[in-house]
């Protein structure tokens, strides 16, 4: 990544510098590539697919100074965004004294990248290894006029990137420690030296010549401190809510948007069949959601899951449910991954069951009025984890949720939107706890709430058409 980097360490931390293959779970540590142009000798791609399968996140070189994009950027970029994994930009900078330089790189970083604000984009990051010729102080206004800038374009805190040894030596500064450090020592060592001014590192850049598979070369290797939850939440780029989505029925398609605001979707793919009804939901405990779809048959229905957010097979089907019954999904016994349902309007009756497979219902019990015109919801209403029910009354606009999966008492009831609104739910704001949202046909409008109640609408933006199902899901 730091094509300049070695020069700054010391003989001793190089010696840590050695080849290595290191999966993902390797020393207890999430690990993630820096990549740039010198891992693309002679023009060879990297696979990100085969990246992805041992790798957790992965972090591109994209500017340099105020007029250079690397030449890989684009080309790479472009396949993490599709593939939508956790991933992140960082900016090689080269300070001088010339009037308004740090400001100049700073907006020209964010040109080319854009704000770093989708699902599963790391923050940005200052690559600090050039003094340019400025002593300390100019130095650190240097560094914090860069800081600001990117953070006020991007509404982001940066990260930095910097070895201890140049720090302590060109910038020596405590000023700093509130920024997300990653730092970059090549050792052997349990852990790194941190510079002055930080008590812990957020990443640990530990070789430089890593072997991973899927790149064509040797590649500088990166330590996440922490766990998944955590690397997830440095990667909110979004806001760290659900994602809104639609299912087209006459196209049998599925379009779903990076960002709760107008615009195109990112993912957009035929799925199922005419007349099949949509769910979503995260099959594999990956953390990232994905779709399926009920298909009603002649004398039960059948579930189609797909663990991926394109056109193709599906990876789980079985049967379930009779023709008349609507699909739900949801993490109903709290193990991380979620399952499918279904209610029956006839009778009110839940039957929710926890394996992705046939078989009978782990849970079957009323709730609600037997009426053929509810619209069943699943969430988790109280943030304990494990999802929970409910139901919609177009007829009076109420939503009507229970914490428990047995046919107990009403949790949350209340009026939210109007009529002929659809219902749909969702983690709209990273709390880990389910809300609701209205999309307008009439309007084509959506409207989500932060907060269980009959109060108004957080986030509201227009998209789609009005024949459209509206959709959650944490696509990224």
């Amino acid at each position: 990544m730091r094509a300049r980097l070695a020069a700054a360490l010391t003989a001793a931390a190089l010696l840590g510098a050695l080849a290595v293959t290191q999966p993902a779970s390797a020393a207890g540590y999430l690990v993630g590539p820096d990549i740039s142009s010198y891992q693309h000798p002679n023009g060879a791609a990297v696979n990100w697919d085969t990246v992805y399968a041992s790798q957790s996140f992965a972090i591109v070189k994209a500017t340099e100074d105020a007029d250079y994009t690397s030449p890989t950027f684009r080309g790479d970029w472009t396949k993490l965004q599709a593939k939508g994994g956790i991933r992140g930009t960082y900016h090689y900078a080269r300070p001088s004294g010339a009037a308004n330089d740090a400001l100049n790189e700073a907006r020209y970083y964010i040109s080319v990248t854009g704000t770093l604000r989708e699902r599963n984009q790391l923050p940005p990051i200052l690559d600090l290894e050039e003094t340019g010729g400025l002593g300390q102080a100019a130095l650190r206004t240097w560094i914090q006029t860069w800081l600001t800038e990117v953070q006020r374009l991007t509404g982001r805190k940066p990260m930095i990137y910097v070895s201890p040894g140049f720090w302590d030596a060109n910038v020596n500064s405590t000023a700093f420690g509130s920024y997300p450090l990653q730092v970059a020592h090549y050792t052997t060592a349990a852990a790194p030296r941190l510079p002055v001014g930080w008590s812990k590192w957020t990443m640990w850049q530990y070789t430089d010549n890593a072997t991973v598979a899927g790149i064509p070369a040797a590649t500088d290797h990166n330590r996440f401190n922490g766990d998944l939850a955590a690397l997830r939440a440095l990667a909110n780029g979004a806001g760290g809510g659900d994602l809104v989505g639609v299912w087209d029925p006459s196209g049998h398609s599925f379009h779903l948007l990076a960002a709760n605001a107008a615009g195109n979707s990112r993912w957009a793919f035929q799925y199922g069949a005419v007349g099949d009804l949509p769910v979503t939901g995260d099959w594999d405990g990956n953390g990232k959601d994905s779709v399926g779809v009920f298909r009603p048959g002649t004398d039960s229905g059948t579930f189609h899951l797909s663990n991926d957010l394109t056109s193709g097979t599906s990876d789980y089907a079985f049967a379930s449910g009779l023709p008349t019954d609507l699909p739900l999904a949801g993490d109903w016994n709290g193990d991380g991954k979620d399952s499918v349902g279904i209610y029956r309007p006839s009778d009110g009756t839940f039957h929710l069951r926890d394996a992705l497979s046939e078989g009978s219902s782990t849970y079957a019990f009323s709730f609600g009025p037997d009426n053929t015109n509810l619209i069943p919801l699943a969430g988790d209403w109280n943030g304990d984890g494990k999802d929970s029910i409910g139901y919609y009354d177009p007829a009076t606009s109420r939503f009507t949720l229970t914490n428990t999966l047995g046919g107990g008492d009403t949790d949350y009831t209340y009026v939210y939107g109007r009529a002929g609104d659809q219902p749909f739910v969702g983690d709209w704001d990273g709390n880990r706890t389910d809300t609701p949202a209205v999309f307008r046909p009439a309007t084509t409008q959506f409207l989500l709430a932060n907060a269980q109640g009959g109060g108004d609408a957080d986030i509201t933006f227009t998209g789609f058409t009005a024949d459209q199902v509206p959709l959650h899901g944490a696509w990224g």
